[in-house]
């Protein structure tokens, strides 16, 4: 017979590994307002300043392993936001946000298939 305190155990543990991982990629408010003032309100891709719509997007997609940490989120227009996709770029001001994280850069920079000067690179 199932004992009542251990279907709550189990209930409380599915509920605690549940919202560790939407923490993994869920942006609060104040993560999404730091960061669009950390980035000025400018796309960090195209350094657009007029776009009507900007997103808080993640350098290394969430479907690639991304994480809601400052230094993997930037301010991106919607245009680069779609052109991106679910693809590893290279924001303008990477060296800047993730200075104390070399390894990071170093991973960004060698898995990048998008930037906004060259467009897509083939992996060949």
């Amino acid at each position: 017979m199932i004992d009542a305190a251990e279907i709550k155990e189990s209930l409380r543990k599915c509920r605690l590994r549940l919202q560790a991982e939407v923490k993994t990629h869920y942006l609060s408010h104040g993560i999404k307002r730091r960061i669009l003032i950390r980035d000025n309100f400018t796309c960090q891709y195209c350094g657009s300043v007029t776009g009507k719509t900007y997103v808080c997007e993640h350098i290394v997609p969430v479907a690639m392993g991304g994480l809601a940490q400052d230094h993997n989120i930037v301010v991106a227009c919607a245009s680069c936001n779609i052109r991106k996709g679910r693809r590893i770029a290279v924001p303008l001001n990477l060296m800047a946000i993730a200075k104390d994280f070399p390894d990071y850069i170093s991973h960004v920079t060698n898995s990048a298939s998008w930037s906004y000067d060259a467009g897509y690179k083939s992996k060949t």
